[in-house]
């Protein structure tokens, strides 16, 4: 037995990067996983990579009528919802000496939406009561190291 077995979890952002390997993560512990991603095609193979125990939401989380679509559909198929783990944002990419204000800026975008699924999973109507476990990936190695990632 895992330890989530039996839990639910959402994972916006969870189409690619640290997303995609916590829900195979949480998967592989036993947990059920909703994942978030703009791009259908994107989350689609995500959704196929992770296999099984997933379901796959397209959406925006900065939109708040994706986001009520999101945990109607949790409650729908669920009816709970234990875990958060806000991921999805964007980034800008600068070296160490080249960050500006602006990139400042696009990061404090990224956290504030992050703190938007979280307010909003436990005060959406839709959910009964709020996530038991909640957990908040920020990365600023995107931001600041110059290059994107490898996928």
């Amino acid at each position: 037995m895992g330890k989530l077995e039996g839990k639910v979890a959402l994972i916006t952002g969870g189409n690619s990067g640290i997303g995609l390997a916590t829900a195979k993560q949480f998967v592989n512990e036993g947990a059920y996983v909703f994942i978030t991603g703009r791009r259908d095609p994107e989350l689609a193979a995500a959704v196929k990579e992770i296999g099984s125990n997933v379901t796959g939401v397209q959406g925006d989380v900065s939109n708040l009528g994706d986001l009520d679509r999101l945990f109607t559909q949790i409650k729908r198929e669920k009816g709970k919802l234990d875990i958060v783990f806000a991921n999805a944002g964007a980034a800008q990419y600068a070296p160490f000496g080249k960050i500006t204000e602006g990139h400042a800026r696009a990061w404090t975008r990224s956290f504030a939406q992050s703190w938007t699924v979280l307010g909003a999973s436990t005060s959406s109507s839709t959910m009964s009561a709020a996530p038991a476990h909640r957990a908040e990936a920020c990365s600023l190695s995107r931001m600041t190291t110059g290059s994107e990632p490898s996928t």
